[in-house]
């Protein structure tokens, strides 16, 4: 079974779930014992094979939905994919320019999302109430990570202007939070690497138009 959620990099707000299911897959569920009622599989298929779904869809995620699929059509994996690739690589170098150190080791970067620590001498309180001030919202770390931590998410409907606007407000934060950064030098950053990243997703791709054509 594959499943996965409309907000992930669908690019559609909550409230979907979708779910690939394998005939080995099917055969386990006809088998399970375990009590079900809204998530019984058995109930989604009979209801699919007529165009429906059992329960009430959220019906506005999935107009949502069809539209986001245009998109990714129109768009192109390889230039999907060389797009997530120069953002992540955007704002890993940001963030590095501007002295924070990333929370996931270089080899296992996500073009994805970005993790980085919280600069020393900053509450992550304070900082992430500038950032909102300014139009941007990061997401914090969770349990033990619980302040020490940032995310920066770049899956979905993300480009490299978006990345390079948050690096920029990141900047201006960090400055007057008291953080030696001098200013552009993480924007600067940031855009060689995107730059870069574009040129590296264009050999790999033998010049694909697509990827040449990423929306970046």
């Amino acid at each position: 079974m594959v499943v996965t959620g409309s907000q992930k990099s669908w690019m559609v707000p909550p409230g979907l779930a979708m779910v690939s299911v394998s005939p080995r897959a099917w055969t386990a569920a006809e088998r399970a014992t375990m009590p079900r009622f809204y998530f019984d599989l058995a109930m989604h298929r009979a209801s699919a094979a007529k165009g429906e779904t059992p329960w009430t869809p959220a019906v506005g995620v999935c107009f949502a939905l069809d539209i986001a699929l245009e998109l990714l059509e129109r768009e192109g994996y390889p230039a999907i994919f060389a797009r997530h690739a120069a953002c992540g690589a955007a704002t890993r170098a940001g963030l590095r320019e501007m002295g924070v150190r990333l929370f996931a080791d270089a080899a296992h970067a996500s073009d994805t999302v970005t993790a980085a620590l919280v600069p020393d001498g900053v509450e992550w309180a304070v900082m992430s109430r500038e950032l909102r001030a300014r139009g941007l919202v990061l997401a914090g770390g969770q349990g033990r990570l619980s302040g020490r931590l940032f995310r920066v998410g770049h899956l979905g409907a993300v480009t490299v202007d978006d990345i390079l606007a948050a690096v920029a407000i990141l900047e201006e934060v960090m400055v007057g939070l008291g953080q030696d950064v001098p200013r552009g030098t993480g924007v600067a950053a940031a855009t060689r690497a995107a730059s870069q990243a574009v040129v590296s997703a264009s050999a790999s791709d033998q010049g694909s138009p697509a990827v040449a054509a990423a929306r970046i």
